[in-house]
């Protein structure tokens, strides 16, 4: 006969047998000399006790006693006294056989029995927050498939966070949800899939008592606080680890960016160190500790990030200094820039101007030509030792000087006395202006008069000594009305010669795009005498007309092409051009051309042509998404095109129109004696009016909308529905 005590375990009543008493009394008086020295000890056994009231209520099922099996059950999960170094209690071993009412239970190392039932150890998903970065998901997946390392998995995500733009991290954020936490032993036994046995739950006590409670409990105490002190923290925790994450992927973004700029500073560096002492006004210690420390500014967070990723992500430890010391070091770099900045702001604060004059009085004839000075050394010298591989030959050191082509501006104005004009602006910075002035007097650079011909210097070159200082040369020549101007086929490639007012006649010919031109200055601003005009067979221009009118009697021909360009073969005197925005209008203004006159044109777009009692419109090769043809008097045109969307016919009195080619809708207008055929122009719909004697006749594919008058003759072909008003 035993005794029956009502009992608290761990915020649990539980109604016990002395013997069970007794027995689990003495096994907590073990565990709680286990953790005598222990911090930490009321609050494990506290937790220690809250989950054996769970375990003891869960086991002993509809009875309404416990008893010791019971109990014997519970210890069994939470481990024996002498696996945690206690003494064993009394009548337990490590394996035992206990019978109540018929039911046993046994345990070893193969599973636990429990009143004639096997308790399977089967693996189950957990989040590890012992060994979390964020939440403990790659470490739980790392657990569940038996990898020793989660570093693995967590590289597994960040390689498929960044490949996924970013797309697998609402996948983290629903694990996190939906997976729980391992926080008791048993759970972090079903996490790994080992046997919950004795030994297997002492090696998990064994990895750290101070954390026993996180290990072993469920809960307890004050459900409801403890429950809603949880959620609070737990969505706080959520919300931190989202932060994190967040800071880990701008962290990786900054250092794919930071650090492929480093990369690209370093090959920029190596490209670029046999022109640097040229041009930093620096010396060449101080040029090269600038590189240093600019590099340091810039890569220097790149280490650190990549020691922080390190640290939050593969739990690298780095050592104190270490951080102190980039911190210094980036300090010192930054300083340090500051102050040569400071130092070379101060040496380019002051800009000034030299004037030289080139006495162009004796020029012995009308036309100024202006050349290269050295045009026979147009190729570069055999010995260059180093040439700036993207500047096509423009910047190249020779005999330890840096030379510098295609520095030269050349402008072209009105001269002011009537007479030929040359002056000559180099423009240097320096740290005041009588420095700046001594920088812009050693350019090395004159340009001078050799008979009729402006000698001009391609390059202007400077040693280590004397640096670049931003110099800067402009050469301006006036040239007087009446007089004529001619540039080499060399020197406006290099000189950049260009003229503010051109004559209304020039036609878009500039200086700067034809070389070998007489260029004349009249009253107006200067003209290029002898550039093809509008209507030479050579003739080419920037501008793009796609609006064309016709009016007179000629014939013109028309086809797509890169640029815009018109030849005029028969009597031009007869023809008047008149460009107006991306409209071009060619007439006779009523006048009879003496000879057969034909216009042969291209352009990019074709948008409207309207031919006005002209002679043969021949139309090639378009493609375009809307386009419109009129035509009136005895005007004929025949188009070879293409309008996706919609093409535009109105034709009146005796005009003809001939279509080939395809497009959606055709809507056609005609009237008096005009005539359409479209047959060859294989359109979607077809909506068509006719009056007078017109007649026209047009195919559609899928329907057609006709309004003819008595007199005309409209006739569809094709598969459509045809529908007539």
């Amino acid at each position: 006969m035993n005794k029956i005590l009502n009992i608290n375990l761990g915020g649990h009543p539980v109604t016990i047998d002395d013997d069970a008493y007794e027995y689990l009394k003495a096994y907590l008086e073990n565990i709680r000399r286990r953790f005598t020295e222990s911090d930490g000890r009321d609050e494990i056994m506290r937790d220690v006790e809250d989950r054996l009231g769970e375990l003891v209520n869960q086991y002993k099922g509809n009875n309404t006693i416990v008893m010791l099996p019971h109990v014997e059950s519970a210890i069994e999960i939470m481990g024996k006294p002498e696996d945690f170094g206690g003494e064993p209690a009394v009548g337990t071993s490590a394996d035992t056989t206990t019978s109540t009412g018929g039911k046993s239970q046994s345990s070893g190392s193969g599973g636990t029995t429990i009143f004639g039932q096997q308790l399977k150890t089967g693996k189950r998903l957990f989040r590890d927050e012992n060994d979390s970065v964020i939440s403990g998901v790659c470490s739980g997946f790392s657990a569940y498939f038996g990898i020793p390392d989660p570093i693995w998995i967590r590289l597994i995500f960040v390689l498929l966070a960044l490949g996924s733009f970013g797309l697998v991290i609402p996948f983290y954020i629903l694990m996190m949800i939906i997976v729980p936490p391992a926080r008791s032993a048993t759970e972090r036994l079903e996490m790994k899939g080992e046997p919950i046995n004795v030994d297997s739950i002492a090696r998990e006590f064994e990895k750290g008592y101070e954390n026993l409670s996180n290990r072993v409990s469920n809960g307890g105490g004050n459900k409801f606080a403890r429950g809603t002190a949880a959620a609070t923290g737990g969505c706080v925790y959520v919300l931190g680890k989202l932060g994190v994450g967040l800071m880990i992927l701008i962290s990786i973004s900054l250092i794919l960016g930071l650090g492929s700029a480093w990369v690209a500073g370093i090959f920029a560096f190596f490209t670029a160190e046999p022109y640097m002492t040229y041009f930093s006004p620096l010396s060449d210690g101080m040029t090269y500790f600038g590189v240093f420390c600019g590099f340091m500014v810039l890569g220097l967070p790149v280490v650190s990030l990549c020691l922080w990723l390190g640290r939050t992500i593969f739990r690298f430890q780095n050592p104190a200094w270490l951080k102190n010391t980039l911190g210094a070091l980036w300090v010192f770099c930054f300083l340090s820039l500051i102050g040569l900045g400071a130092f070379v702001g101060k040496n380019f604060r002051t800009g000034t101007t030299v004037n030289k004059s080139v006495d162009l009085t004796s020029v012995p004839s009308d036309t100024l030509k202006v050349s290269w000075a050295d045009r026979e050394n147009t190729e570069r010298e055999d010995h260059i030792r180093w040439d700036w591989p993207w500047s096509d030959g423009s910047v190249y050191i020779n005999d330890d000087k840096i030379v510098l082509r295609e520095f030269v501006r050349i402008l072209v104005r009105k001269s002011t006395t009537g007479k030929f004009e040359c002056r000559q602006d180099i423009r240097a910075r320096g740290a005041n202006s009588t420095e700046a002035m001594e920088h812009a007097n050693v350019s090395g650079f004159n340009a001078y008069l050799e008979g009729n011909e402006l000698k001009v210097p391609s390059k202007m070159q400077f040693d280590k000594s004397t640096k670049w200082w931003l110099r800067q040369i402009t050469i301006y020549i006036g040239v007087p009305e009446g007089k004529c101007i001619v540039f080499d086929d060399q020197i406006y490639h290099v000189a950049a010669a260009d003229f503010d007012d051109y004559a209304p006649g020039n036609d878009e010919n500039y200086i700067s795009r034809t070389p070998g031109m007489v260029y004349r200055m009249t009253k107006d601003g200067i003209n290029c005498s002898t550039c093809p005009n509008f209507g030479d067979a050579n003739y080419h221009s920037d501008k793009n007309y796609e609006n064309f009118i016709f009016e007179g009697d000629f014939d013109v021909e028309m086809r797509e092409g890169d640029d815009f360009s018109m030849r005029i073969e028969g009597d031009r005197e007869a023809l008047e051009s008149i460009p107006s925005g991306n409209k071009l209008t060619i007439t006779t203004n009523n006048k009879t051309p003496n000879t057969k006159t034909k216009i042969i044109i291209e352009t990019q777009v074709l948008t409207m042509v309207s031919a006005d009692n002209t002679g043969l419109v021949t139309i090639r090769g378009f493609e375009e998404g809307n386009a419109s043809i009129s035509a009136k008097g005895k005007s004929v045109i025949k188009a070879y095109l293409d309008a996706s969307d919609h093409l535009d016919v109105t034709l009146s009195d005796q005009s003809r129109v001939i279509l080939s080619g395809k497009g959606g809708e055709l809507r056609a207008t005609l009237s008096d004696d005009a005539n359409l055929d479209a047959l060859d122009w294989r359109a979607s719909e077809v909506k068509a009016s006719a009056n007078g004697n017109s007649k026209g006749r047009a195919f559609a594919r899928d329907n057609a909308s006709i309004r003819v008058d008595a007199n005309a003759d409209f006739k569809i072909e094709g598969t459509s529905d045809i529908e007539r008003k």
